[in-house]
């Protein structure tokens, strides 16, 4: 009885170990965004994914506002409004202030779809 427990022990630290030893993050096998035009084309999802947060929550919307979420690479009339949007940001950022960013969605939208 006792080595039956000992070896069920030991069989799962086995599994345990073997298992985080090869553990993989969904990062690294996830496909990469795609139809990126503004953002860098080697911009993760992760790192896209908190960009896109902060342009919602500074319009107060949700991701469908400007994506078909069935399809999150086509363009819409709002995705190509933001890209333009991103695109002046960043010209009046590098202009102004050495390219870093004072001006971003926030400062015109304050949480409204339309700036104000």
């Amino acid at each position: 009885m006792k080595n039956q427990v000992f070896y069920s022990v030991l069989m799962t630290i086995f599994f345990v170990t073997v298992g985080l030893g090869t553990y993989v993050p969904v990062e690294a096998v996830a496909a990469p965004p795609k139809n990126l035009q503004v953002f860098p084309k080697n911009t993760t999802k992760k790192v896209l994914k908190k960009k896109m947060k902060k342009m919602a929550a500074a319009l107060d919307v949700q991701c469908d506002y400007c994506h078909n979420t069935r399809k999150m690479e086509e363009d819409t009339k709002h995705k190509k409004v933001a890209r333009d949007m991103l695109r002046m940001t960043a010209a009046i950022n590098k202009a102004n202030f050495k390219g870093k960013d004072r001006v971003t969605c926030l400062t015109c939208h304050n949480g409204q779809k339309e700036p104000k």
